[in-house]
C-alpha cells in the first residue's frame, strides 16, 4: 500500500514471443486512466489517486510474416527448427538448436529476433557456393556452438557470436566471412583463431563497427592467450565500412615467419590502425599511406635517458603505430624541474602520442628546466592553497579558494591579473618568473530562497541561512508593506521547528487582493538588524511558469502534477487581479499581468455545495440570522452576521459556540455580533464548516456565498468577477491537491 500521491514504476514483462500493447488502470472514483511512459526505458508510472486501483495490461503475439529487411528479404516464424537445414528465411520465436551439420547449397537467412540459436554439430560448414546471413532485430541474439567453417559466404548483420568452444569462425581457402554488425566475443578455442581464423586465400570484410575482443585460445595446461583475429600468410582482411573508436579488433599470427601480415582499407588506414590490437605482443602495428595498408611487423624500442637526472627507466618496446609516452620517474638535477622528453630534436610531454617506426629504435632524454615560487598575499574572510609552492615555466597551478562562514569569493588574480574560474576551479600556468596570488572575499546575505504556501490562506515565504547558534540567539523576521498608503506589519521569531531542507521558513500571510505588493522582510538577529530582503507573491509566480522552473519541478514530479500546478498559479493571479479591482488595491499593476488566462464563466448551478437553513432554530438562543460573508482583505475568513435579539438566551450558549468544532467567540460590529473563521484553504473554499450553537447546527462554506453572490441581481459586477474567480481558483486547487 502507498499513500496517495506517491508515483510509482511498472515495468511490463511480456512472454517470449509477446509484446506490450496497452497498459491502463482503474480507479472507484476516477474509472480508467492510463499510465505515463518513461522516455528510454520499457517502464511506466502513475501518481496514484485518493481510491484504490487496478492495473490492466493487455499484451499481444509479435508476428512478422510481413517484415522486410532492406534486402527485401521476407521472414516467416520457424516453428520447426528442422527447416534450417536448407534455403529459406526464417524469424526465431524462441531459442533454438540448428542440428544440421551443413548448409550444402542455397541461401539461408535467419533473424534471431533476441533469441539464442545454438549450433550443436562440431563442425557446422557453409559449403562453397551457399550462402549463411545472420540478422538480430534487437541486438540482444547470440549464436553459439562448436564452431562454423565457411568454405562459402557467412554474413553476420547483426547479434554476438559468443560461447564457441571451438573458435566462432573458420574462414577456408576461398571462403567469406562479411561482418556488418554485432560481436564476436568470449569463444575459446585450443588452437588459433578463437574468435575468427582466416586461411590463405579467404577473406574477412569488416563493413562496419563490430567488436572482435576477449576471444581466448586455451593449451592444454590451461594456460590462456587473448586470439582473436587468427590470420594465416596470404590471407585478406578488408575494412569496407568506417570503424568508430569502439570498434576492438585484436590481432594474432602465428609466429615471425608470418610476418607481414596486410590489412586494406578502402577507407582512412590511420583511423583503422587505431582499432587493431596485437594479441601477444610480438609485433608492431604500422601503417602505410602509400598503399593505404596496416603491416604488423617487429617491435620498436623506445629508451630512456635521465639527462643529468639520476635513476634507471626500463625501456618500453613499442606494439603500436601510435605510442604515449609516460610519465618521468627520473630524479630531477638540484633547482630543476622535469619538463618533457626529447625524441630526435622535438620535445614531448607525458601523454604525448609519438608515431613510431618498425624495425627502429630510439632514445628519450629526460629535459629539464629551472624552478619558480608561488606566494599567496595574506587574505580576510576566507582562505587561499596554491596546488604548488615552487614550478616551472608551463606548469598549471590550480588555487583552493574558500571563503569563511557568510562570504563569497570576490576576486581572485596573480600577479595583478584577475583570473575566471572554469568549472568552480581557479588556475593559471606558470611564466618564467616568480607569481604573487590575492583573493578578496564578500560578505553574503541571510536571504537565500523564496516560495509560496497555498495549504492555508495564500502565504509567502522567505527562506534564511542561519545557524542553531544564530537561532538561540534570537532570530526575527519583521515583514512590513503599504496598502493604498496604510503600512501593514507582521513579525514571526524563528525556531528550530522552522528549519526545513533549504534554510529556516519565516511565512507572512498576504490578502488575495495584495499578491502585487512588495513585502519587505527585515532579520533582527541577537537584537541586531542584519539584512533585508524584498519579495512578492506575484514574482515567485511569475517564476513558477518560468521555463527554468518546469525542467526543475519535472526532475521529481510528473507533467501532469506540473500542469495542474501551473494551473493552479494561473488561476491564483487571476483571483488576486479580480479582488484588486473589486477593491481597488494597486490596480495599475494586476496579478494577472502577462498571464494567457480567460476566466470561464461561472453559474450558480456549478456549485453543489448545500448551505443550512441559517435562519433555523435561532429563536431559543436569543438570535436572529443577519447574513454571511467572506473576509478577502486579511485571512480568507467566513462570517456570520447575527442580532441579540434575547440576551439571556444568548448567554446562556454563548461560552460553548463552536467553529469547526473549537470554541469560538464574538466581535461585535454596526450592533452586530459575529463569529468568524479564519485562514480557509484554498482546496478548502468548497468545504462545509459547521457554527454548531447550543443543540443546533448550521453548515456554510466560502462557494455558498459565491452562488449567493452569483444569483444577486444587485450585486456589482466586480464582486461578481471576484467570486467567479474564488471558484475557479479552488477548483484549480482541488486539481493540483487531489481533493
Amino acid at each position: 500500500m502507498a499513500p496517495e500521491g506517491t508515483t510509482i514504476t511498472v515495468t511490463p514483462q511480456p512472454q517470449p514471443g509477446y509484446r506490450l500493447k496497452n497498459i491502463s488502470y482503474i480507479s472507484k472514483d476516477h474509472g480508467t486512466g492510463y499510465l505515463y511512459h518513461v522516455e528510454g526505458s520499457e517502464s511506466y508510472t502513475v501518481t496514484l489517486p485518493p481510491s484504490q486501483i487496478t492495473l490492466h495490461a493487455e499484451f499481444e503475439q509479435i508476428t512478422y510474416e510481413n517484415h522486410t529487411h532492406e534486402d527485401e528479404t521476407v521472414f516467416s516464424p520457424c516453428t520447426d527448427p528442422g527447416v534450417l537445414s536448407g534455403s529459406g528465411s526464417y524469424y526465431l520465436i524462441g531459442d533454438t538448436e540448428l542440428t544440421a551439420s551443413s548448409l550444402a547449397s542455397g541461401t539461408l537467412n535467419i533473424c534471431l529476433m533476441g533469441h539464442k540459436l545454438t549450433i550443436t554439430d562440431d563442425n557446422f560448414t557453409v559449403a562453397q557456393g551457399a550462402i549463411l546471413s545472420v540478422y538480430d532485430e534487437t541486438g540482444k541474439g547470440i549464436v553459439t556452438g562448436k564452431t562454423i567453417r565457411a568454405e562459402g559466404t557467412f554474413n553476420l548483420y547483426n547479434g554476438d557470436l559468443k560461447g564457441f568452444t571451438s573458435g566462432a569462425v573458420s574462414v577456408g581457402s576461398g571462403g567469406v566471412f562479411n561482418v556488418y554488425g554485432g560481436g564476436i566475443i568470449d569463444n575459446t578455442s585450443s588452437a588459433h583463431g578463437a574468435g575468427v581464423s582466416v586461411a590463405s586465400g579467404g577473406s574477412l570484410n569488416i563493413h562496419g563497427d563490430v567488436t572482435i575482443h576477449m576471444n581466448s585460445r586455451i593449451d592444454s595446461q590451461s594456460n590462456t592467450a587473448d586470439d582473436n583475429v587468427y590470420l594465416e600468410q596470404g590471407a585478406v582482411v578488408n575494412i569496407v565500412g568506417e570503424l568508430s573508436e569502439e570498434s576492438v579488433i585484436g590481432v594474432t599470427v602465428a609466429d615471425t615467419e608470418h610476418l607481414p601480415c596486410t590489412v586494406t582499407s578502402v577507407l582512412n588506414g590511420k583511423a583503422v590502425a587505431r582499432n587493431f590490437l596485437s594479441d601477444d605482443d610480438a609485433y608492431f602495428m604500422e601503417y602505410s599511406s602509400a598503399d593505404d595498408t596496416v603491416k604488423l611487423s617487429s617491435p620498436f624500442v623506445l629508451s630512456f635517458d635521465a639527462n643529468g637526472g639520476t635513476g634507471e627507466m626500463p625501456a618500453d618496446s613499442v606494439k603500436d603505430e601510435k605510442y604515449f609516452l609516460p610519465g618521468c620517474d627520473f630524479t630531477p638535477p638540484a633547482g630543476k624541474a622535469f619538463c618533457g622528453w626529447r625524441i630526435n630534436d622535438r620535445i614531448y610531454q607525458p601523454g604525448d602520442p609519438f608515431i613510431a617506426t618498425s624495425n627502429q629504435s630510439a632514445t628519450a632524454y629526460a629535459v629539464w628546466d629551472n624552478l619558480y615560487t608561488v606566494t599567496v598575499n595574506e587574505t580576510q574572510n576566507g582562505t587561499v592553497t596554491a596546488s604548488a609552492q615552487i614550478a616551472k615555466e608551463g606548469d598549471v597551478i590550480t588555487l583552493d579558494v574558500t571563503p569563511a562562514d557568510r562570504y563569497a569569493i570576490g576576486s581572485v588574480s596573480a600577479d595583478g591579473t584577475q583570473l575566471t574560474p572554469h568549472d568552480g576551479v581557479y588556475s593559471f600556468t606558470m611564466p618564467d618568473h616568480d607569481v604573487t596570488v590575492s583573493a578578496d572575499f564578500i560578505k553574503i546575505g541571510y536571504f537565500a530562497y523564496h516560495s509560496i504556501s497555498l495549504q492555508g490562506d495564500i502565504g509567502l515565504n522567505f527562506y534564511l541561512e542561519l545557524t542553531e547558534a544564530e537561532i538561540a540567539g534570537g532570530a526575527e523576521v519583521d515583514f512590513s508593506w503599504t496598502v493604498n498608503g496604510i503600512e501593514k506589519t507582521h513579525s514571526v521569531t524563528l525556531t528550530a521547528a522552522d528549519k526545513t531542507d533549504i534554510g529556516y521558513k519565516a511565512t507572512v500571510p498576504v490578502a488575495v487582493a495584495e499578491m502585487t505588493y512588495d513585502v519587505s522582510a527585515t532579520l533582527t538577529l541577537n537584537g541586531n538588524e542584519v539584512d533585508t530582503d524584498v519579495y512578492s507573491v506575484k514574482r515567485y509566480a511569475d517564476k513558477i511558469l518560468s521555463d527554468d522552473f518546469r525542467d526543475t519541478f519535472l526532475e521529481k514530479h510528473n507533467e501532469a502534477t506540473y500542469q495542474n500546478l501551473i494551473a493552479l498559479v494561473k488561476a491564483m493571479l487571476n483571483y488576486g487581479a479580480k479582488a484588486q479591482i473589486n477593491f481597488e488595491r494597486n490596480t495599475d499593476y494586476l496579478a494577472d499581468e502577462d498571464i494567457d488566462y480567460k476566466m470561464p464563466k461561472v453559474t450558480a448551478a456549478m456549485i453543489t455545495t448545500e448551505a443550512s437553513n441559517m435562519e433555523s432554530g435561532l429563536d431559543d438562543y436569543g438570535l436572529q440570522y443577519a447574513g454571511s460573508t467572506i473576509v478577502y482583505l486579511t485571512k480568507t475568513s467566513i462570517r456570520h452576521y447575527y442580532a441579540v435579539t434575547y440576551q439571556a438566551a444568548f448567554d446562556a450558549v454563548k461560552d460553548d459556540i463552536t467553529f469547526n468544532g473549537e470554541k469560538v467567540g464574538y466581535r461585535e460590529k454596526d450592533g452586530k455580533i459575529y463569529f468568524e473563521l479564519k485562514n480557509v484553504a484554498a482546496a478548502d473554499l468548497d468545504t462545509p464548516y459547521t457554527l454548531r450553537i447550543g443543540n443546533s447546527s448550521y453548515n456554510y462554506c466560502v462557494l455558498d456565498y459565491v452562488r449567493d453572490c452569483l444569483n444577486a441581481p444587485n450585486a456589482p459586477y466586480a464582486t461578481k468577477q471576484l467570486v467567479s474567480a474564488t471558484y475557479w481558483y479552488n477548483q484549480a486547487a482541488n486539481a493540483y491537491f487531489g481533493r
